[in-house]
């Protein structure tokens, strides 16, 4: 199927008419779009749910179409959505997922990971396995990345004359 130019204010404008019908549907029931984005080892799958509040982790494991299992390292992270993402109408990275959720989802996977990390270092009497540190660490910068934090180092602070946080110089 060729797309024809002409077909895009057409796709624009259906994307705000989406964006109109579920706005006035959220102000009959209060509902809002939830992401529940699930780590498992085929990859990241992400869901919406409406609800009136964030849902639980078990509404959110009732939601997915797959079995939860964190004993092989998969988790969930639950993330506010704006109907402007789920209708398409804000800025959105080309595989349709939010960045917030994205970084979100990558800073749930850096901390799971560091303390698995620190989990098996305690199992082997306190010997840290540096790789899956390490691993933790480019999961971290990843999530900071997508989520437009500036990384620097304290010695960059120092250089520049700023203060750190807490009050040192």
């Amino acid at each position: 199927m060729t797309r024809k130019s002409g077909q895009q204010p057409e796709a624009t404008r259906l994307r705000k008419q989406a964006f109109d019908l579920l706005s006035k549907a959220n102000d009959l029931d209060g509902r809002s779009p939830f992401a529940v984005v699930h780590q498992h080892e085929y990859g990241t799958t992400t869901y919406v749910v409406w609800n009136k509040r964030p849902p639980t982790q078990q509404e959110a494991i009732a939601a997915l179409d797959s079995e939860f299992e964190p004993d092989k390292g998969e988790f969930l992270a639950i993330c506010t959505m704006s109907i402007d993402d789920l209708a398409g109408t804000a800025g959105v990275e080309s595989d349709g997922v939010p960045p917030q959720i994205q970084a979100k989802a990558k800073a749930m996977q850096s901390a799971r990971l560091l303390v698995q990390a620190y989990a098996n270092g305690e199992a082997c009497g306190g010997e840290i396995d540096w790789s899956e540190v390490d691993d933790a660490y480019s999961t971290a910068l990843e999530a900071l990345t997508l989520a437009g934090e500036e990384i620097r180092s304290n010695k960059d602070d120092e250089d520049s004359g700023q203060d750190r946080p807490g009050g040192a110089t």
